[in-house]
């Protein structure tokens, strides 16, 4: 019988896991998925119903999360194709990362380090979702001054740029 508690075995099962693409692409399908429902209750919420002064509803917030959750997801999809391609994230239990890759979810930098090729307006809209994950879907500032003031979101053309890469990196995880 195996014993579930082993140390062995909790290392073999965390290297399993964190060195199978699917897995890794399995994240990155539910962080896109509430992702899209944050999105759909932020839409439907009525602005219009909203007068000077009222605090906006919490139905309406969450735009920046959204963000962050979506970069997330790439991270995670970029770490999947990292490990489809035979490479190990993990071995004997401990985190191995991605060598050439040791920035803060610099995404950008993610996606040269596992070898998958952007474009300029897809590298412009992954600096702006690290921006996200770093600071604005969590934090108030940023650690230093200045550092992505004026980052925005501009839907619908970021949202078809997104869904551009996020098709085409699912599309190598599953081939």
């Amino acid at each position: 019988m195996i014993n579930m508690t082993s140390k062995s075995w909790k290392s073999k099962q965390f290297d399993v896991i964190g060195n199978d693409h699917l897995s890794w692409m399995t994240s990155a399908d539910e962080l896109l998925a509430v992702a899209r429902t944050l999105k759909r209750q932020r839409e439907a919420t009525n602005v219009s119903d909203i007068k000077n002064g009222d605090l906006f509803p919490d139905e309406g917030r969450g735009g920046a999360v959204e963000r962050m959750l979506q970069g997330f997801a790439v991270e995670c999809l970029l770490k999947g194709l990292w490990v489809k391609k035979g490479h190990k994230i993990v071995s004997r239990g401990k985190h191995l990362g991605i060598p050439g890759f040791k920035g803060l979810h610099d995404l950008p930098k993610l996606a040269k380090a596992v070898g998958f090729s952007i474009t300029d307006e897809q590298k412009d809209l992954l600096k702006r979702l690290t921006f996200f994950v770093k600071v604005a879907g969590r934090y108030p500032i940023p650690t230093r001054e200045g550092d992505g003031s004026g980052v925005l979101w501009k839907s619908p053309a970021d949202d078809q740029v997104l869904k551009k890469i996020v098709t085409e990196m699912m599309g190598k995880l599953t081939a």
